[in-house]
């Protein structure tokens, strides 16, 4: 993680630099018109003059007017020369932090989830609701409700949602088109399967800072829970331990399983079957069907 939060900031440092230098580019091309450097000498003189006359109190209404000209003749130089004010101005992909990604802005989230997914592949092309085929009743029900939860998000009533289904019912699908809702709306969403999820208890035990981003982002997905092994001591605990500890911090967990509640009681116990299938903020959905993929 420490490697991917370096990465992140190489990609925003490149972006700033990028749009600064384009504007740098963009000046130096308009001063070499002669045109556009005297008007420009001369509006930096007058902004100069008015400034003084401004701390004196005195009425610079006539040297406005003269200064507003000025500006018009500065655009009509530039526009003959193929460019705008707006291009003397590094144009940043983030308004809002100027890509730096200083306190803690949404686009340096936004970057980290994108990278996350290429990591787990699946950063190519993530599916829209809009593309969906409504081929159960079941299936058109759960599009519904989680196009509308990923609308709202993360203004939601079920802060833990647990899709479960045979293979090919669409678990996978609902969730990519909800990751790509929520990385469009520039929240930090963190994909990972049960697997991999189990790899990071272990490293945890060694180094607190492995579940950091695991605890601390908006929406943690875990595919294909129940194809992990359990380890002793490591897959339960710490797996109730990050399903707790996100609910405490009010963060929202999506889990995909083939298993049905009973099946996750048995595998897992009381303890984590009763935090994913919390009454209170909790939304299991069940997908019904065969295999779509042998449809196609």
């Amino acid at each position: 993680m420490k490697k991917l939060d370096a990465e992140v900031r190489e990609i925003l440092k490149a972006r700033h630099e990028r749009a600064v230098k384009v504007a740098e580019q963009n000046l130096a091309v308009a001063r070499n018109n002669k045109l556009f450097k005297q008007v420009e000498e001369k509006q930096g003189e007058l902004c100069f003059e008015i400034a003084n006359l401004i701390a004196d109190g005195k009425d610079v209404s006539l040297l406005n007017d003269e200064l507003k000209k000025i500006r018009k003749e500065r655009e009509k130089i530039l526009k003959e020369i193929g460019l705008s004010e707006k291009d003397l101005l590094p144009n940043f992909t983030c308004k809002k932090c100027l890509d730096t990604g200083k306190n803690g802005c949404k686009c340096a989230k936004k970057i980290k989830s994108l990278l996350l997914l290429k990591k787990c592949n699946l950063g190519q092309k993530l599916e829209d609701f809009k593309e969906a085929k409504r081929t159960t009743k079941t299936f058109s029900l759960a599009l519904d409700k989680l196009q509308q939860w990923a609308e709202k998000f993360p203004e939601v009533k079920h802060s833990s949602i647990f899709i479960s289904g045979q293979t090919g019912t669409g678990k996978t699908f609902l969730s990519r088109c909800i990751i790509k809702k929520l990385l469009e709306r520039e929240f930090f969403v963190l994909y990972t399967t049960a697997f991999s999820l189990n790899q990071q208890f272990l490293l945890y035990i060694k180094d607190e800072s492995a579940l950091e981003d695991v605890l601390n982002c908006d929406l943690l997905v875990v595919d294909d829970l129940g194809t992990e092994p359990i380890l002793n001591n490591v897959t339960l605990n710490y797996l109730y331990l990050t399903l707790n500890e996100r609910a405490v911090r009010g963060k929202s967990t999506l889990i995909n399983s083939n298993l049905g509640a009973e099946e996750i009681l048995d595998r897992y116990g009381e303890r984590i079957f009763s935090r994913i299938f919390n009454k209170r903020d909790g939304l299991a959905i069940k997908l019904e069907g065969e295999d779509l993929r042998l449809k196609k």
